[in-house]
């Protein structure tokens, strides 16, 4: 009985062994699989926290998951101890400024199999906080007459998508400054500005002065952020340099303008007729006066009995055709929409372009540069006044750019007399299309040193010289789009937002 009693407590402890060994079995496998899991959620984190990155920088991508799912695959593709990665998820809060990216992992186990576990599962998840820098971006936008039509409607399709880019849906935005500087031939900066001009002089007929101004070419300071006038003395006639007023914009009545006519009509009156006595000591004197347009003129003629005087009285009609071909104003663009922070008053700007008149994108771009140079802080009233705009180069946290999109080369219409814009007759200041396209080089150049980004566009022209000017106009050569459709100028602008949004993100 004994003997059975030992046998029996051999088995039981054998019993008690194997159990202890299986549960220090299952201990290590399950330490080995749970560090291994430690191992591929520490892999798993770091590929979302590049992703929250990554996926934060696109403010204008719709689908930050696709962007989210592509770059935690990118980093999570190696060493990842043959897990799989599983769904990851960007979510943006209402206000866009924080982005939540959560993804998951299946990892399969090792010696947990023993126990009927085949996987286990980790999560990771990540928060970025976004805060914009400023920004300040003047559109400078060809609306010469070679853009009527599709052309002017595209343009302003992908102004605004740009614009929705920038604002999303938000009607201001905190520390982003848009303004739009439509061209032609001249630049019109509104005539809430008159205090810039020189003394005016001209006869505006019917109309007065829509807000379009000549360039400053006799001084050189047409390729210049030159100031109008001394902040500080306001009311010299004529400021000492670097100031220099402006002269408005006037397109003289000419056989290519013909906007002045006159006519004039006459009634005779009969003083005497056929008698010695017609003689100018009685109805003269025999002269000609003139009181506003109507002059009057006594003559007496003949001798003797068939002496005659005879009063004429003539007047002159002047008459004015004032329209969008002819006219003081002709070709003068839109007005500038100076910088603020109104998605509203931006749209406003842009739907406000129309298509008229010749190409001059240097007088574009140079009034680009004054609408973000700080040198004409002051000048522009408003919200740029009362926000101290423009803030000066190189702010911290504060990025400039301009955009200058055009359709086509400059141009000059020399001839007899020649076509009018903001350089006067070709004939008289000696402007040509070379020089134009040189003093575009000088204004691209002075933005550029200044820091300021330069993003140039062209839409629909295949000139190689055009082309050239403006790659090298650019900031660098991929801040240059050749748009040859509609759908490329689209998505020309489309990228430029995506850039310019890049450019407002801290992290």
């Amino acid at each position: 009985m004994l003997k059975h009693m030992l046998r029996s407590n051999e088995g039981s402890v054998f019993i008690f062994v194997a159990l202890a060994v299986m549960a220090v079995v299952g201990s290590v496998g399950v330490a080995v699989d749970i560090g291994r899991s430690q191992m591929v959620q520490a892999k798993l984190q770091n590929s979302v926290d590049a992703a929250g990155l990554a996926a934060g920088a696109t403010l204008s991508t719709t689908d930050l998951t696709t962007v989210a799912t592509k770059y935690t695959n990118l980093n999570f593709g190696q060493g990842n101890l043959g897990a799989t990665l599983g769904t990851v998820n960007a979510v943006l809060s209402t206000d866009k400024k924080i982005l939540t990216v959560t993804a998951s992992a299946t990892l399969p186990t090792t010696m947990m199999k023993i126990f009927g576990k085949n996987s286990v599962t980790v999560n990771a998840s990540t928060e970025v906080t976004r805060s914009n820098k400023g920004l300040e971006v003047a559109l400078v936008l060809d609306t010469t007459g070679s853009m009527a039509g599709s052309k002017i409607a595209s343009l302003k399709t992908a102004s605004h998508d740009l614009v929705d880019i920038l604002f999303g849906d938000n009607a201001t935005q905190e520390n982003l400054w848009v303004g739009v500087v439509p061209f032609s031939q001249t630049v019109n900066v509104g005539t809430a500005h008159a205090d810039w001009m020189t003394a005016d002089t001209n006869n505006w007929g019917s109309t007065s002065w829509a807000g379009c101004v000549n360039a400053r070419w006799q001084t050189g300071r047409d390729i210049t952020d030159d100031p109008p006038f001394d902040l500080a003395n306001p009311g010299a006639v004529v400021p000492a340099a670097p100031y220099e007023r402006l002269t408005r914009y006037f397109s003289p009545d000419d056989s290519n303008n013909n906007w002045i006519s006159t006519s004039n009509s006459t009634a005779n009156t009969s003083l005497c007729s056929n008698k010695s006595t017609c003689t100018c000591a009685n109805y003269g004197p025999c002269t000609t006066t003139v009181a506003g347009n109507v002059s009057t003129t006594i003559s007496c003629s003949g001798s003797g009995s068939t002496r005659s005087c005879n009063k004429a009285v003539t007047t002159t009609t002047t008459t004015y055709t004032i329209n969008s071909s002819h006219g003081p104003n002709l070709y003068c663009p839109a007005a500038i929409t100076p910088l603020t922070n109104v998605k509203a008053t931006v749209n406003s700007g842009i739907d406000a372009l129309n298509a008229a008149g010749a190409t001059h994108v240097n007088f574009g771009a140079v009034w680009g540069w004054r609408l973000i140079s700080p040198r004409w802080r002051g000048y522009w009233g408003g919200s740029m006044n009362t926000n101290n705009l423009p803030l000066n180069y190189n702010s911290p946290l504060m990025s400039k750019a301009v955009i200058i999109m055009t359709d086509g080369e400059n141009t000059t219409y020399p001839g007899t007399p020649g076509i009018y814009t903001a350089y006067n007759y070709p004939s008289v200041s000696g402007i040509t299309p070379t020089a134009l396209n040189d003093k575009t080089t000088a204004v691209c150049n002075a933005l550029k040193a200044q820091g300021v980004i330069v993003y140039t566009i062209l839409f629909e022209e295949d000139s190689g010289t055009v082309k050239t000017l403006l790659k090298n106009c650019a900031t660098n050569p991929d801040y240059f789009f050749d748009s040859p459709s509609e759908e490329s100028l689209q998505q020309a602008f489309h990228t430029i937002g995506d850039s310019l949004a890049n450019l407002r993100i801290s992290k």
